[in-house]
């Protein structure tokens, strides 16, 4: 995501063949270090209000078609990033209403709200969690290996097995 939206821009505006970076195989190397300096930049952006995404010429050792070394120095905001990731959130969290909805849950019977991995600690995402089920509530547990995740505790059981 990050990678389409804000580094491909970016290298075509620079770099020539830069547009068919992705369907070139000579080009999987620096996809990959983009990828991996836009998961670098997101985490910055989990404590910092802007930052870049950065890899110098000696890490990607891949030329363009004009033979000038490609590099990375893309800035971006976390307001940029908080834009491209809302709505997916979005739909996320509407998912788990439905779900809780058409198990008999309401949002009161959320008592509190752990947030585990890496995209949990986008305050956006702890904000928009929190703001959804009015919990104010919520622990932080280090990623026990099996991946991103917010867990809702809840206090009760459904409405219809009381």
């Amino acid at each position: 995501m990050i990678v389409n939206e804000f580094v491909r821009p970016w290298l075509a505006d620079r770099f020539k063949s830069a547009r068919k970076f992705p369907a070139s195989s000579q080009y999987q190397k620096l996809i990959r270090i983009a990828q991996l300096a836009a998961e670098k930049a997101k985490i910055d952006l989990s404590s910092k209000e802007e930052t870049a995404i950065f890899a110098s010429d000696e890490e990607i050792r891949v030329a363009d078609q004009d033979k000038t070394d490609i590099y990375l120095d893309v800035p971006i905001k976390r307001a940029q990033m908080e834009a491209l990731i809302r709505p997916p959130v979005m739909q996320t969290i509407d998912l788990i209403r439905n779900l809780l909805t058409e198990n008999n849950y309401k949002n009161e019977d959320v008592d509190r709200i752990v947030f585990i991995g890496g995209p949990s600690r986008i305050p956006l995402i702890r904000q928009l969690v929190r703001r959804t089920w009015h919990c104010r509530r919520s622990e932080n547990r280090s990623d026990d290996g099996r991946g991103d995740r917010c867990s809702l505790l809840l206090r009760k059981p459904p409405m219809g097995q009381r």
